[in-house]
């Protein structure tokens, strides 16, 4: 009798545990999870839409990742916790250019709340209108010319890939064969067509692998694009690459995410106040692992270089706390000046903290 009694406590105990923490739950909900742009015109470049949300749960909401199914598409999405009741905004905007016809495009939304996943879609009809080369390929490299100088994949899963495509004119009078320098390990740049005939369109699909190389947040790479029996490189045939590389989370169960790390950092601003010109002041930043297993710090970005960051360690046991130097260098501007420290963890609740920065030249 006393162990039915005790099983019974035990799953009362149980249920009333799941739903205190399904009562605690972030809940984000769209104004709408579906946005059509009609008919768009090519040559008019880029569209946008923004899909407006509300937490409506009772626990901060936090956006882990925001992932686009294709590099023609880039989302905007805010960094830092969203309050219970307050709302915000996630901008998509979608490149049309050399992509004539109908399109459909989705945008994974993965956060903190119920459900973790929630798809938003783009769709549209993109009218192709005849276009001077000069204005589609505006780019010379030599004899040949590209429809751009930077490829920008967004954000990438740290585990996928990520592929966009760069379209060329050969404008010689004879068949040209590309070839590509520099490239770092994790790029790789792969023509459509092994020769390119004269006046002839072609293109060069380009794959960001981000699982080849350890490095998280904003990362800028390059490579050199040239062709035949060219070998000089030379600073007009670059191409800039940038990626926003994000730890993988979505594969996470509740058990693991409620095992996992979790950061706390005890200040959202530091403001140096008037410090005199050619001087350094510096300041701490208090961060503490509130989690159950080991917090990592991936990476800190300093935006700007008159603040500079040191970090006595790159991982922090379950329970403890540190302090991060935080240094404000005059020498490095000749204004008064702000910019963003940003703090990317394995924390899965909120991978990436923003610290906001201040100081003034003293007169």
């Amino acid at each position: 009798m006393g162990a039915i009694k005790f099983n019974i406590l035990t799953v009362c105990f149980l249920l009333l545990t799941a739903y205190t923490y399904a009562q605690n739950k972030a809940v984000m909900e769209f104004d709408r999870n579906e946005h059509d742009f009609g008919q768009i015109i090519e040559r008019d470049g880029n569209v946008s839409t923004i899909f407006k949300f509300q937490n409506k749960g009772n626990s901060p909401l936090v956006i882990n990742q925001v992932i686009a199914s294709c590099g023609c598409t880039t989302p905007e999405y805010p960094k830092n916790p969203i309050a219970p009741g307050k709302s915000g905004e996630i901008k998509v905007t979608y490149n049309p250019l050399g992509r004539p016809g109908y399109f459909s495009k989705s945008i994974i939304v993965l956060n903190n709340g119920d459900p973790s996943r929630i798809e938003l879609k783009i769709k549209g009809n993109t009218k192709s209108e005849p276009l001077d080369l000069s204005v589609r390929f505006p780019i010379n490299m030599g004899k040949l010319r590209v429809n751009k100088r930077a490829i920008d994949f967004g954000s990438v899963n740290a585990a996928a890939n990520g592929i966009q495509r760069i379209d060329v004119l050969n404008t010689s009078d004879k068949p040209i064969v590309l070839k590509f320098k520099g490239l770092p390990a994790h790029i790789s740049a792969i023509s459509e067509h092994d020769t390119i005939k004269v006046n002839e369109i072609g293109s060069v699909y380009v794959t960001y692998k981000a699982h080849r190389i350890k490095d998280w947040g904003k990362r800028e790479d390059s490579f050199y694009i040239l062709y035949n029996n060219e070998d000089r490189i030379t600073p007009d045939r670059k191409i800039n690459i940038t990626a926003d590389i994000k730890e993988d989370f979505s594969k996470l169960t509740p058990l693991q995410i409620e095992n996992a790390p979790r950061i706390e950092v005890f200040s959202q601003n530091i403001n140096f106040g008037d410090v005199s010109k050619g001087s350094v002041k510096t300041d701490s930043l208090t961060i503490k692992n509130n989690g159950k297993s080991v917090l990592h710090i991936r990476r800190i970005i300093s935006t700007n270089p008159a603040f500079k960051v040191e970090t006595p360690k790159m991982s922090l046991t379950p329970g403890n706390e540190m302090n991060i130097q935080i240094s404000f260098d005059t020498r490095q501007t000749k204004r008064n000046t702000t910019g963003k420290i940003i703090l990317i963890t394995n924390t899965p609740t909120n991978p990436e903290y923003t610290v906001n920065v201040s100081g003034n030249l003293a007169q």
